[in-house]
């Protein structure tokens, strides 16, 4: 036991002549360093209040060029894969989730490299069990998101139980160099985060967000109760438009000439499906893009100019 101690003293010894990899940032929003790869982000909220809209909306911006809500994961450039596990939806809601990231992603299929389990009716340690596996079997995952924390746990007011569960988390992004997407409720009386796991998390996470409703506005709002890699970004509003979510405050969005490629040719394919109105494709490209009226006009004029789309009367056609 000495022995062994002894070599581990040393492992964790500073190294005098060693330089450390430069920081893997791969979860921004609004261009501030969110999450990187060694990290875990907490997203907290209500019950209902919107979290996993915006869970699965960052999910969804692994695979655009573009960002949602303000939100863009990026891959590192050899480990592009990324793990969805929910621990406690019904079978129905589980794949309305996923739909509503193939449609945000705008493909009929989801992606290869985007993997996806439900693990309701398993216990604590077989899910543990479970994500272990999956991360020994799929070395190129970066990105592990875990949707909810609490059922990884069987009494979230157990200090012990809380301390060992921060200590795996800690563990499997050390040993597999991912970052880990979690999402943790708030309680019901206080909104503050449920028990001592939401304690350590609140320590212990790189960045905590918080979503919340707005009930005047009509909006979730997504904000930073924690950042340690960053300064605050502003607040991200979305709004329900009667079809889908897009983003009410784009005053700070960045021009739209970023989607480009495979992906522009994708989205009018989509939009202008046939010869159709301005109205019609504007409501369209909001809903494929989550982004809002300001950001989607700029959009179609930039693909006015360029000849990708084509005005004749008041109907709009492709090239």
């Amino acid at each position: 036991m000495t022995n062994d101690l002894h070599e581990k003293l040393l492992s964790r010894k500073f190294k005098q002549n060693y330089t450390p990899p430069d920081e893997n940032i791969i979860f921004t929003i609004s261009g501030k360093n969110i999450g990187c790869t060694g990290g875990v982000v907490c997203f907290q909220g209500m019950p209902k209040a919107g979290k996993s809209t915006f869970i699965t909306s960052a999910i969804a911006s692994a695979f655009t060029t573009w960002d949602i809500f303000g939100m863009k994961l990026n891959f590192p450039s050899d480990r592009k894969r990324i793990c969805y596990i929910d621990t406690e939806s019904s079978d129905y809601d589980y794949y309305r989730v996923l739909d509503r990231i193939r449609t945000q992603i705008i493909t009929d299929h989801l992606p290869h490299n985007f993997d996806s389990f439900l693990f309701k009716e398993d216990s604590p340690n077989e899910i543990k069990e479970m994500t272990e596996l999956y991360l020994q079997e799929n070395p190129d995952c970066s990105i592990l998101v875990l949707d909810g924390i609490l059922d990884l746990i069987s009494d979230f007011n157990s200090v012990e139980q809380s301390f060992y569960l921060i200590q795996w988390l800690k563990k499997i992004t050390k040993i597999h160099n991912l970052l880990i997407l979690c999402v943790l409720h708030l309680g019901k009386k206080d909104q503050n985060s449920i028990g001592h796991i939401g304690s350590y998390l609140d320590r212990k996470s790189q960045s905590v967000l918080k979503i919340e409703k707005n009930k005047e506005n009509k909006t979730i709002d997504l904000s930073a109760t924690f950042l340690r890699s960053s300064d605050e970004f502003n607040p991200i509003s979305i709004s329900f438009t009667g079809s889908t979510w897009c983003q009410v405050n784009t005053a700070n969005e960045k021009p739209g000439t970023y989607i480009f490629g495979m992906e522009k040719t994708s989205l009018i394919n989509r939009i202008l499906f046939e010869p159709r109105k301005y109205s019609e494709m504007l409501s369209d490209l909001e809903e494929f893009t989550g982004k809002g009226s300001t950001t989607c006009k700029k959009l179609l004029k930039d693909w006015l100019l360029d000849g990708s789309i084509i005005k004749s009367g008041d109907i709009y056609k492709q090239k």
